[in-house]
């Protein structure tokens, strides 16, 4: 849905499927006019509200609608490229990150310029025909933010201006090949936070301000080579509020301004180790 209109699909047949829509207060409902394409299954239809437009996905294009279903844009594929996932738009209604299969290079990030209809690969992460597994996206200052493995360092934190040259790993957190298997991004205030385990003290809290220098250890919460997970992460007035388990107070909720010194435990609910088992924050 966007602000003013919802949208749905209909299937005509087992070999047409249709986008309608309807405004906001509305009884009456009507077919969006789509690039005239017709949609062979409902599994190559995918809708997502990216910024201000709807984006509707099919098996070779992406179009664009705005509050008006009106079609302001189709980016068109190449024959060696087949739109996979849509991930964020950076600038809205400007430039969009998605995930596209390439026949040389696997699945990789690209961007669309929506006013152009144009569509870039941004960079072959893992070279060669093999997929770089982009995962786990997150906007975050302007910059579209995910997880991938480059065959050279393993799983890292990676970003995008949504530009080839400005694509580029964060921090190498698990040094080497190994992976840091970082996980959970959330956007709060001027960092990016994610769980992250560096071979030395098992998944502990991370945050980055986008560079190398800047990606730290938040705070060792579990000490030693193993940690409980870290679950139901939420940001709250510049602050991180994350669900995790100490041998101090059980499973609780903490909190985290970004340094050992403002991360804590909410409340010891439950009293001692035995926990409150909290989720859903």
């Amino acid at each position: 849905a966007t602000d003013k209109r919802i949208f749905f699909l209909v299937t005509k047949n087992k070999n047409n499927v249709g986008l309608w829509t309807t405004a906001c207060g509305s009884t009456t409902c009507e077919p969006v006019n789509t690039s005239g394409l017709l949609y062979r299954t409902q599994e190559q239809f995918v809708l997502q509200r990216t910024g201000n437009l709807m984006s509707c996905m099919s098996s070779n294009q992406i179009d664009f609608f705005n509050e008006e279903v009106l079609l302001t844009q189709s980016a068109i594929f190449p024959e060696t490229l087949t739109p996979y996932q849509i991930l964020d738009s950076i600038v809205p209604g400007v430039l969009l990150v998605a995930l596209g299969d390439h026949a040389e290079c696997g699945v990789e990030p690209i961007c669309l310029d929506v006013p152009s209809g144009r569509v870039t690969l941004l960079k072959d992460i893992f070279p060669g025909p093999v997929s770089s597994n982009v995962d786990q996206s997150c906007l975050h200052r302007g910059l579209l933010y995910f997880t991938a493995d480059d065959d050279v360092h393993g799983r890292e934190v990676w970003r995008t201006d949504g530009t080839p040259e400005g694509t580029w790993m964060v921090a190498d957190v698990a040094s080497g090949k190994a992976s840091s298997s970082a996980y959970k991004l959330c956007s709060v205030g001027a960092y990016l936070y994610f769980v992250a385990n560096d071979g030395l003290r098992g998944a502990e809290l991370w945050r980055t301000d986008g560079t190398g220098e800047g990606t730290l250890l938040v705070c060792d919460l579990s000490p030693g080579g193993t940690s409980p997970p870290l679950w139901s992460l939420a940001s709250f007035q510049d602050k991180l509020y994350f669900c995790t388990e100490t041998s101090q107070t059980g499973e609780e909720v903490f909190y985290t301004g970004g340094s050992p010194e403002t991360t804590g435990v909410l409340r010891d609910i439950v009293p001692g180790p035995g926990g409150s088992g909290p989720h859903n924050i």
